[in-house]
């Protein structure tokens, strides 16, 4: 097998980010229908025990090499998730007006 360049390996990356911003865009509109239904049904946006068993999940479908890494990673999305739920259910609170206002002045 022939060693790769620089700029391969990059572009490979570039490829794989592209797809995982599609993946991700995909990913934030289910977590809007999930707020639809959250807020249809009282729920809170918050479900720990969800979270605990995501976490465990793609802790063991990654292996132990990268479990610090994938924990991070799904840490944040779904912070990233229950914000813009929280957008979503409570569009008009003042909660949502601070969310949009630091999302719109981040840089």
């Amino acid at each position: 097998m022939a060693a790769m360049n620089l700029p391969d390996i990059r572009k490979e990356i570039d490829q794989i980010d592209k797809q995982m911003v599609d993946l991700f865009m995909k990913r934030m509109e289910a977590s809007k229908k999930v707020a639809s239904y959250k807020k249809e049904n009282n729920l809170p946006v918050y479900d720990p025990s969800r979270e605990r068993e995501k976490l465990a999940q793609v802790a063991a479908q990654a292996g132990r090499g990268l479990q610090t890494y994938t924990d991070s990673l799904y840490t944040l999305m779904f912070e990233l998730s229950r914000t813009y739920q929280d957008t979503h259910i409570c569009d008009d609170s003042p909660l949502a007006a601070k969310i949009n206002n630091a999302i719109a002045n981040t840089q």
